[in-house]
């Protein structure tokens, strides 16, 4: 009895929020779910005009009925004149009405759209446009054939600040450059395929938007002949896959290296089977970096590392005193974060090249990795030898210079 009375308190307690909340509450969870709560009782029947996220997928409750309760719900919400800031569309299964729903997303004035499509859906040109939309997601079958051409004045969304792209086909090259270009306030942009995703993308890529600040590029075994990247204002970029033909020859040509004047963070991951050869290009080519971040510093040995590590340190050390400054010396890197960090030998040279050479380091953060588990007497040994090792190193910046472990 008592166990009935709290459940029936906590369930007053709820109903008895401001329909504002209520709203709130019910645009976080799948809007099947949050209409499926007009049936608790009169207070809950009316409530789902109030959401201001809708969040369908065909993969929640019946799926016969699924177009129907879409349809019905954007109609519920175009008549109770409700606000909707997102939509986020699921289809594992083909459905002819999604051109019909994104049609009423764009001409509602919706802030956000993410879509996901498993089965083609072919994107109409002259429907693809918004004043309103800020984010827009578009992931699996989507395909723009060659019916996208720019609208009027060249401009598909004039208040986006993000776009996503996944696994998104684009038959021709020019169809992507007239889809960038045509999102003038643009700040990030993303950009993923996968190893099953064929020819994504056509033979060759323009990013050109001299508004974008983050750029994140994918590719799983799978990458456009040419690249080109025309983004003046880009203060972050994320680049995971192969090189493009005309970048996999870069380190060997240093005029193919572009200029990173407001790079400010540049972080990589190591691999014991591939060398340093592009880092010191980087770093000369990044003359405002201030923080330099390694997963792991073990690489392929190799002579055409430069200087930026100690792979053929006795041989080139007479050369670099003569010749040359270290392209490390010239860095204004402040912030050094190497995580995965074992403690060799070779590791604890790399650290001490670092060390005594980045001359205006700030903060050197290490992630300490040490095999032995956790309970095993000798993982604290190991431990402290590790960061003992690392604390007695020399550092060429001043004293203030402080490091940490993680």
């Amino acid at each position: 009895m008592s166990a009935q009375k709290v459940s029936m308190r906590s369930r007053d307690l709820i109903s008895s929020m401001p329909d504002e909340v209520l709203g709130k509450i019910l645009s976080l969870l799948p809007t099947r779910l949050a209409a499926s709560t007009s049936v608790l009782s009169k207070r809950w029947r009316n409530l789902l005009s109030l959401v201001d996220t809708l969040d369908f997928s065909d993969e929640i409750g019946n799926h016969e009925g699924f177009s129907g309760f879409v349809d019905t719900t954007l109609d519920l919400l175009s008549n109770s004149h409700s606000i909707v800031k997102s939509f986020s569309l699921s289809c594992k299964h083909e459905n002819s009405r999604v051109d019909s729903w994104i049609r009423t997303v764009l001409e509602s004035g919706f802030l956000e759209l993410h879509l996901k499509i498993v089965s083609m859906q072919s994107i109409e040109s002259q429907l693809f446009t918004s004043n309103t939309l800020v984010q827009l997601t578009l992931y699996g079958g989507f395909c723009f054939d060659g019916t996208l051409t720019p609208p009027r004045g060249g401009v598909f969304f004039p208040n986006l600040k993000t776009l996503n792209l996944v696994s998104v086909w684009f038959w021709d090259d020019n169809m992507f450059e007239f889809l960038i270009s045509g999102c003038p306030l643009l700040d990030v942009l993303l950009l993923h395929y996968g190893a099953s995703d064929g020819l994504g993308l056509s033979s060759s890529i323009g990013v050109s938007n001299p508004s974008l600040k983050r750029l994140t590029v994918s590719y799983h075994f799978l990458s456009p002949d040419v690249e080109l990247f025309r983004t003046p204002s880009l203060v972050y970029f994320d680049y995971s896959g192969y090189a493009t033909r005309q970048y996999r020859v870069f380190h060997l040509y240093c005029k193919s290296m572009p200029v990173f004047q407001n790079l400010v963070t540049l972080s990589f991951e190591s691999d014991k089977e591939r060398g340093w050869q592009v880092l010191p290009l980087l770093l000369n080519n990044s003359p405002n970096l201030e923080t330099l971040a390694i997963k792991g510093l073990v690489h392929k040995v190799t002579d055409r590392c430069g200087d930026a590590c100690v792979c053929i340190a006795k041989k080139r050390k007479k050369k670099m005193e003569e010749e040359e400054i270290c392209c490390l010396s010239a860095c204004q890197v402040k912030v050094l974060n190497i995580s995965g960090y074992g403690g060799t030998r070779r590791e604890l040279k790399q650290m001490r090249h670092f060390l005594g050479n980045l001359k205006s380091l700030v903060t050197v953060k290490v992630g300490v990795k040490v095999k032995n588990h956790e309970e095993d007497d000798n993982f604290n040994n190991n431990y402290q030898r590790i960061t003992s090792a690392l604390t007695k190193l020399p550092i060429a910046s001043s004293s203030n210079c402080q490091v940490y472990f993680f």
